[in-house]
């Protein structure tokens, strides 16, 4: 009985090396599939497991700006179509 808890938790810690070199190297959707995969949680849960792993190690989301960049591009994008429409319609 404690040899097989000895082995879950060696598991367990190459299953979270595993995950934090995913994550410093900005795989961090293939690290929630790792966790989703290995623990049989759901996504949901694996990447809040994920976020909270990056946090302790002082790692934002990679993805974050270019969220924003994309959303600003396209805000930006559909203000110059209302400009061009207003001016073919004028």
């Amino acid at each position: 009985m404690h040899k097989q808890t000895r082995i879950q938790r060696t598991e367990m810690s190459n299953l979270d090396t595993l995950v934090q070199t995913l994550i410093r190297e900005g795989h961090w959707s293939d690290a929630a599939g790792l966790y989703r995969d290995e623990l049989g949680v759901s996504l949901t849960q694996a990447e809040a497991k994920v976020h909270a792993l990056a946090q302790e190690l002082g790692i934002t989301d990679p993805h974050r700006w270019t969220q924003w960049l994309a959303i600003g591009l396209a805000g930006a994008s559909l203000f110059v179509l209302a400009g061009c429409l207003q001016w073919f319609v004028s």
